[in-house]
């Protein structure tokens, strides 16, 4: 299985990488870290996470307060949202277009 982010979780994570970049490169580079083996996991056991609202599957980072939501479509895993899991519900499901 191949990961692929849409255009928009590519910015929304770039985004959070810079953030953590700012506050020092080794936690940036931890997410990073954490990401690719949550990654690794989800591409073994694409079910593995669970569903937040079909067909969206919500991976937590392990040591950070955000979700990646994803989709499988075929053999790829599409992450296409990266989001703050602070965020109200009602947002989240804005970002994903569920309302």
């Amino acid at each position: 299985m191949n990961v692929r982010f849409t255009l928009l979780a590519q910015r929304e994570f770039d985004e959070v990488l810079d953030y953590y970049a700012a506050l020092g490169k080794a936690t940036a580079r931890k997410l990073a870290r954490e990401m690719e083996a949550g990654f690794a996991r989800v591409c073994q056991f694409p079910e593995s996470s669970p569903f937040y609202s079909p067909p969206f599957r919500r991976m937590k980072a392990k040591s950070f307060p955000y979700g990646f939501f994803y989709t499988v479509n075929g053999d790829d895993i599409v992450v296409e949202a990266v989001v703050h899991l602070r965020r109200s519900p009602v947002n989240i499901r804005a970002r994903l277009r569920l309302s």
